[in-house]
């Protein structure tokens, strides 16, 4: 062992001749391996002599004693048999349970990637771009809001001679857009299509942004349609996990974008104030008190799905269709001062 440490020393270590004359060298490529080749036959002959001057003294030293306790711990070896302890037997895992993906596969309910997504994803999300701005309306207050069930009933039809699902070719897009081999496969629709736990209007949102890929995320953090709008922090919050650029602003921009996708539902005796961020969906409005000194009448227009059901069934009668709004419900405003 002393022998092989002298030798790893010698070798490390040039000798310092040869450190004196490495300026006159010049970059020599053969130095180094000249050197190693010097330093282990000068070990070589440095440990030769040491054993010829005193043998006895190496044969006592620590390479000595070394072999010395491996025979004897050799000695006290036993080749009696180690007893085995069995290993309890485990409940087999079942798969179907932790997730439905295997047995939809065995039913045939499978999705696989639409081939028009492969050859056209930019005329999938063009077309979305298209259908959203058809369905955005501008509210009386200068602020645009969609229509949202149209929205999601647009993405829940299919494609033109198809089998394939608006939301299903936008998902292969969005995630083919980012990743063009596919690493990531996104989630499977009817994720994003269930009526409780749904995502489509999350999902929008994100298309708008362009960041529709994340939508994955919005699942595992159980974040749904019926929880918007998000709280900002906590927005940020779970941004701050995903590894995409730039990450906080983006929870900014989807808390700014989300307001339009949920507007305000007016009900019958609501009696509630909603805050500045809340966009209210009057698409007209027409005074009809002009005799009031302190006070101003509106009648305003509303359209069908803003009007929860306790206010839609009093006021059947009000219902008309409007060429530019579909089903409107006209209301009473509350007075306003003049």
């Amino acid at each position: 062992m002393s022998r092989h440490l002298h030798q790893l020393a010698l070798f490390a270590i040039p000798r310092a001749h040869y450190s004196a004359d490495d300026e006159d060298l010049n970059g020599d490529a053969d130095f180094s391996q000249n050197n190693a080749r010097g330093s282990i036959s000068q070990g070589r002959q440095e440990t030769a002599s040491l054993h010829s001057e005193s043998g006895s003294e190496i044969s006592e030293g620590p390479a000595k004693v070394a072999e010395h306790a491996a025979a004897e711990n050799y000695e006290g070896f036993s080749e009696e048999p180690v007893e085995q302890v069995e290993v309890p037997s485990t409940a087999e895992v079942a798969w179907d349970g932790l997730t439905d993906k295997f047995s939809r596969a065995r039913e045939g309910h499978s999705e696989l990637a639409p081939i028009a997504v492969m050859e056209d994803k930019a005329k999938a999300l063009a077309d979305f771009k298209t259908k959203l701005e058809q369905y955005t309306m501008q509210a009386q207050c200068g602020r645009p809001y969609v229509l949202v069930q149209q929205l999601t009933n647009w993405l829940k039809s299919k494609r033109p001679e198809t089998e394939t699902t608006q939301a299903s070719i936008l998902l292969w897009a969005a995630y083919y857009r980012i990743q063009p081999k596919i690493l990531f496969l996104p989630p499977e629709t009817y994720q994003i299509q269930r009526e409780e736990n749904g995502c489509l209007i999350i999902f929008s949102i994100l298309l708008e942004l362009d960041l529709g890929h994340l939508v994955d995320h919005f699942l595992r953090w159980s974040q749904f349609d019926v929880h918007l709008p998000i709280n900002r922090s906590l927005l940020q919050q779970k941004f701050k996990n995903v590894s995409v650029f730039n990450a906080p602003k983006l929870a900014i921009r989807f808390d700014e974008m989300q307001w339009r996708f949920c507007p305000a539902i007016l009900e019958l005796g609501m009696s509630r104030e909603f805050g500045g961020d809340r966009v209210m969906p009057i698409c007209g409005k027409e005074e009809i008190n002009t005799k009031g000194g302190t006070a101003k009448l509106w009648q305003i227009k509303v359209q069908e799905e803003f009007v929860g059901p306790k206010l839609r069934n009093a006021a059947l009668s009000a219902k008309f269709s409007d060429e530019k709004f579909g089903n409107v419900s006209p209301r009473p405003a509350s007075s306003t001062p003049s």
